[in-house]
């Protein structure tokens, strides 16, 4: 299986001054922390994320391979979720740096709670370089970057269809159960992204799947995606929508994936985990 690689780094700067002062030294390198889908296998049983971290020593805003000093495992679960958050200089990291959660969510509310973490890293800054001689006035500089708050599963089993209707798994292991957008006050942006496949190679019938809404009975819009990629490829990629969380009703709701095949006859399917990630900047 092709892994999907999505990068999440945060990069903190700072840069004050009052009056003339020495320029700033070299700064420390950033760490940078990168999410595969790893397969089912003797990591994990039934599949999952692989965490990967490391500091930035190239400086350039990517998490090279020789940059990797360590690997984690999120196994998929009924519900597994992980929380990346920004830390602040202090005992942990005396840089700053970042704090990776991760667990089951228990009481299927969508959220990490505090006594469902199960694991937690802390990738730390690396430090600063001594300030040099004395020189003119500096400006103020900042910080950025997109920082995934959390990573939600949808679905534990396959969606097989050979229909031109819509079909979908009507079992809760199977649903984002009491999803509720605020609760991610600081969330901007939420995707979801899909791995679908058809039967047939050589490109003649679609796949199509999107988020549907089953509290309320109807689609979330802009959600629907489509695939004409071979089921027995070794190349299969993850589609993802744009941003959804406008499209996204306010309230509690319980989410699915469902599927449908272009043409009646030929089988089409997606395969688990479906995601949706919550991302903030």
């Amino acid at each position: 299986m092709t892994r999907i690689i999505i990068y999440t780094a945060i990069i903190i700067s700072f840069l004050s001054c009052e009056g003339p002062e020495g320029e700033m030294g070299p700064r420390g390198f950033d760490s940078l922390v990168r999410t595969t889908n790893e397969p089912a296998g003797d990591n994990c049983q039934f599949g999952g994320v692989a965490i990967e971290y490391g500091l930035d020593t190239n400086t350039n805003g990517v998490l090279d391979d020789d940059e990797i000093t360590n690997t984690e495992y999120v196994c998929s679960g009924v519900n597994s979720l992980i929380n990346i958050s920004s830390v602040a200089a202090g005992a942990e990291c005396s840089n700053g740096g970042i704090r990776i959660d991760s667990g089951i969510d228990t009481n299927k509310n969508s959220i990490l709670d505090q006594n469902e973490i199960d694991v937690s890293h802390f990738i730390c800054n690396g430090n600063d370089g001594q300030d040099g001689s004395d020189g003119s006035d500096g400006q103020n500089g900042g910080g950025g970057g997109n920082l995934e708050l959390v990573r939600l599963y949808i679905g534990e089993t396959s969606i097989s269809n050979n229909t031109s209707s819509w079909m979908m798994k009507d079992h809760e292991t199977e649903f984002l159960i009491n999803f509720d957008k605020a609760n991610y006050p600081e969330a901007d942006s939420i995707t979801v992204g899909f791995l679908m496949a058809t039967s047939v190679n050589d490109g003649s019938v679609r796949c199509f799947a999107e988020l549907y809404d089953v509290t309320n009975g109807q689609s979330i819009p802009n959600t629907q995606m489509e695939s004409t990629q071979f089921g027995e490829s070794n190349a299969l990629v993850y589609q993802f929508s744009n941003n959804i969380i406008d499209d996204l009703p306010d309230g509690n709701i319980t989410l699915a994936v469902r599927a449908r095949s272009e043409t009646d006859g030929t089988i089409v399917f997606v395969s688990p985990p479906s995601y949706m990630m919550i991302y903030k900047n």
